[in-house]
């Protein structure tokens, strides 16, 4: 995210009519104590950097969010088998075989496909987050007064969202483990279905 700034701010700067006035002038000759450029290759292929630096970033993010997202997964499905298959008989009599094969195929499903999306974008949320805020701050810091009650607002609203999507989603499993079961009872019993 700190590229994709850096690209916009580039390209203000680059567009600006008066370039001594634009923000990355002075930061400019704060850091490098001399005068950016103003030739337009020169500022072509500053941006083209900020361009691929971007790319790169986001390329090696993806791809550390699915060499993640691999690991993780493996290990979960692991542990619940491991802890599946150490339950004693008594177990096995208590719980429907359905509600089993419906921790096997609904959970690790949403594993292998919903965790790994939702971390790569709540880290990319955050990381864009930081990012323009801490260009706001640069800008303009009296701006920064608006996020404590927009964040106040948000978190009201995302309380309520938790607690009837938890509802929804367990209310839905519950009817998906009956399905579950009587889907193994149809296979066990195919014998006498057949007869």
């Amino acid at each position: 995210m700190v590229f994709q700034n850096c690209c916009s701010l580039w390209i203000v700067y680059w567009t600006e009519d008066k370039k001594k006035e634009a923000f990355v002038y002075r930061w400019w000759t704060k850091m490098f104590s001399t005068a950016p450029p103003e030739e337009p290759e020169q500022l072509l292929s500053i941006y083209a950097m900020f361009v691929l630096l971007f790319l790169l970033s986001n390329i090696f993010g993806h791809a550390f969010e699915i060499i993640g997202g691999f690991f993780s997964a493996r290990k979960v499905f692991t542990e619940a088998v491991k802890g599946v298959l150490s339950r004693p008989f008594l177990w096995w009599d208590a719980n429907p075989t359905g509600r089993v094969l419906n921790r096997f195929s609904e959970d690790v499903a949403v594993m292998d496909a919903a965790i790994t999306n939702i971390m790569g974008v709540i880290f990319g949320a955050v990381l864009y987050f930081v990012g323009h805020v801490l260009v706001l701050a640069l800008a303009n810091p009296f701006s920064l007064l608006l996020i404590p009650p927009i964040a106040a607002g948000l978190e009201y609203y995302a309380q309520y969202y938790r607690t009837t999507i938890r509802e929804v989603h367990r209310n839905y499993l519950v009817r998906m483990s009956t399905l579950y079961q009587d889907m193994v009872e149809a296979i066990i019993g195919r014998i006498t279905v057949r007869a």
